[in-house]
């Protein structure tokens, strides 16, 4: 961190909190720095670990999707505007995607309908090849959720 402030002359603090667990704590952290910036690095972080045991899947399962969320959640309610850093995989489109160029973003289809034929996006769909990635793809359906509904006052569904 001190070579940080050397070379931009700004600080740099990090705060060691289980964000899966104190959710009071985050809000009050984030309310407090207002922060321009979140990295989040709160995730169990390997699929082969997620598939050791039903321990292991539990754990990151209760860990990874319950610590987005509360990430997320914090930021509504803290009412921050900031920018969050967060790490994906591929592995969320399943092992057969190796080396396949799979669309960023959101996938255009066509839908019939009773209306007649409607053209919508949707995320690429996941094809996820273990519990971990199955997390990393709610990540996915987290982040399109909130993306548009930072603030409360914005959306009458964010509570």
């Amino acid at each position: 961190m001190s070579t940080w402030r050397e070379v931009s002359g700004r600080k740099l603090w990090f705060e060691r909190a289980d964000v899966s667990q104190d959710y009071d704590r985050l809000v009050r952290l984030m309310s407090e720095y207002k922060p321009e910036a979140i990295v989040h690095f709160a995730e169990q972080r390997a699929a082969p670990y997620s598939m050791k045991s039903s321990r292991e899947k539990r754990y990151t399962v209760n860990n990874n999707l319950v610590a987005t969320h509360n990430v997320l959640c914090a930021i509504v309610e803290s009412g921050i505007e900031t920018h969050l850093v967060h790490l994906g995989t591929m592995g969320v489109y399943g092992y057969g995607t190796a080396g396949m160029k799979v669309p960023e973003g959101y996938l255009p289809i066509s839908v019939d309908t009773e209306e007649g034929r409607k053209s919508l996006e949707i995320l690429y769909p996941p094809n996820p090849g273990s519990v971990y990635h199955m997390t990393k793809a709610q990540d996915q359906l987290f982040f399109a959720y909130y993306t548009p509904l930072r603030r409360e006052s914005e959306n009458p569904w964010v509570r």
